[in-house]
Parts: C-alpha cells; structure tokens; sequence
C-alpha cells in the first residue's frame, strides 16, 4: 500500500508512514491502499527503496539508518574536516607554530613544505570528492557505492603516505602525525563496515 500524502510505499501491517509519519486512518477505506497514478517525484527513489530492501533471508527488511546518516552527516562532515585541514597543512598552520618558526622548519627540512602543500591540496579534493559521492549515493545511482568506497580508500591513503613521507623527511625532531594517523585508523574502520553493509544493499543502487 502506498501513503496518500507523500506516496511511500508502506509494508503491511505497518500503522503509520515510515517516511512521512502519516498515520494509517483505517477511515480512509481502500484509498489508503490504491497506488498513486503518479507518486511525487522526489520521493520515487525512495519508494524504489522500501520496496527493494527486502532481503532474501525470510523478507527481514534491511535496515538504511546507517545510509541516511552517511549521506547526511558523514560525507558533509568529511568534506568540511578534509577542507579545512587540507587548507591548515598547506600553510602549516597545522604545526601551531608561528609563521617564522614554520618558515624556519621548512628551510631546514627541505621537500617538506612540498610535501605539505601537496598532501593539502590532495585533501582539499577529497573535500569536493565527498560530496560528489555524496550525491550519487542518494541518487541510488549504480557505482555510487563503489565511489564511497574509493572516496574512503583514498582518505586513508593520503594520511598514510603523509605520516610516511613526514618521517623519512624530518629528522631529529618529532611531528606530531596523531591527528593523521587516527583519521587513518577511523576510515579504515569504515570502510570495512560499508564494504559489508553496501554489499548487502547493492541491489537498492540501480540508478
């Protein structure tokens, strides 16, 4: 049966809209359960959607929670966090050093602010990178999971040949890399989760 208010697809035995939270009005007759001539536009993906999640494992419906956030909060906030560090590590200002004491580091250490603004830059793509994602994973559209994954791959590869070429550049003085290091850890951790969770859900992406 379909929502008379926004065109959802509702399970059976459900008491309200799932996407709209309209309560089913038994009142309403057999109108509650005809199918729209013509649901409204926007919500025709996510129609698709309740209507394709259904596992192969006793009909259980698969849970998009996590999908919702992702596509809400995590890509938005990747994007913000990898524009603004790309941007502090491509002046240095990631080192909370002054500008001369910066300038100094990079004179004695020569490649490193090459490395710096490199890696920067490559952050601040990754920026715009996430919300392009962001975009074909809520569209369904078909290699919008296997772009998260890259999007996540790439995220990890960035912080981990930074840390390394940091490294085996500065000697004789430590760089503080926790903040690199620990975004590396967290995507890895995501990634293997969403290889996982988006495998399961690859037959929803058909756009």
């Amino acid at each position: 049966m379909y929502c008379t208010q926004c065109g959802n697809y509702i399970p059976d035995g459900a008491t309200s809209c799932n996407v709209c939270g309209t309560p089913i009005n038994q009142g309403m007759g057999t109108n509650w359960y005809q199918q729209p001539q013509q649901p409204p536009q926007q919500n025709m993906q996510w129609n698709n959607l309740q209507q394709s999640a259904i596992s192969q494992n006793n009909g259980n419906e698969l849970g998009m929670k996590w999908f919702k956030f992702v596509i809400w909060f995590q890509l938005y906030a990747n994007c913000v966090l990898n524009i603004y560090n790309g941007y502090r590590i491509s002046f240095g200002k990631h080192y909370n050093l002054d500008d001369s004491y910066v300038q100094m580091i990079y004179n004695m250490y020569d490649g490193l602010q090459t490395i710096d603004l490199a890696v920067g830059i490559s952050m601040m793509a990754l920026g715009v990178y996430a919300i392009i994602t962001r975009y074909s994973l809520a569209g369904f559209k078909k290699h919008g999971p296997f772009m998260y994954y890259l999007c996540l791959f790439f995220n990890i590869l960035v912080a981990v040949i930074y840390c390394i070429l940091v490294k085996a550049t500065v000697v004789g003085i430590e760089i503080n890399n926790t903040r690199m290091i620990s975004n590396a850890i967290m995507m890895t951790v995501l990634l293997i989760c969403n290889l996982v969770y988006f495998g399961k859900r690859r037959h929803l992406f058909v756009n």
